[in-house]
């Protein structure tokens, strides 16, 4: 389930809904898609180490709409075409950028700034505590002692 629609796009983008409904016209399709793979190859892949319960639950919470929807507006324009002596391409991909590096820090789990709630609205974090997975006991120096031995006897 994607976390964007076609109309949230056209409701928080800066694009403006009528430029959305002529590419949806030659494109038909296109942003569904580019929803989906944002949201489940962008969002939840890099935030299911740290939210193993993905996906977020609707309604979304604000800052995944807002990620979803960065990275969308610069697909968009590369997508549809742009002058790139545009000044306004630079806000375009920096807001993107931002995203990514907004997105990633969400995901670390150590220093995470980022807090996201299962659902918006919701008081309680999604993200979950993870033991660790294996433990190696063995000192730095063993594969020395075992070498020795092999050797030496």
């Amino acid at each position: 389930m994607a976390y964007l629609s076609k109309d949230t796009f056209k409701a928080y983008s800066t694009v403006p809904a009528a430029d959305i409904d002529a590419f949806e016209i030659v494109n038909p399709g296109w942003l569904d898609a580019q929803c989906e793979l944002i949201s489940s190859g962008t969002i939840d892949s890099r935030l299911r180490i740290r939210y193993p319960n993905l996906p977020f639950q609707a309604p979304y919470p604000s800052k995944v709409i807002e990620w979803c929807v960065a990275i969308l507006t610069q697909r968009y324009y590369l997508r549809r075409g742009c002058d790139p002596a545009d000044p306004m391409l630079q806000t375009i991909w920096e807001a993107a950028k931002t995203a990514s590096a907004e997105l990633l820090e969400a995901a670390t789990h150590a220093t995470g700034l980022f807090d996201l709630p299962a659902t918006q609205g919701a008081t309680e974090s999604a993200a979950t505590e993870r033991s660790t997975w294996c433990s190696v006991d063995a000192s730095p120096y063993d594969w020395l002692d075992t070498q020795r031995r092999n050797v030496y006897g």
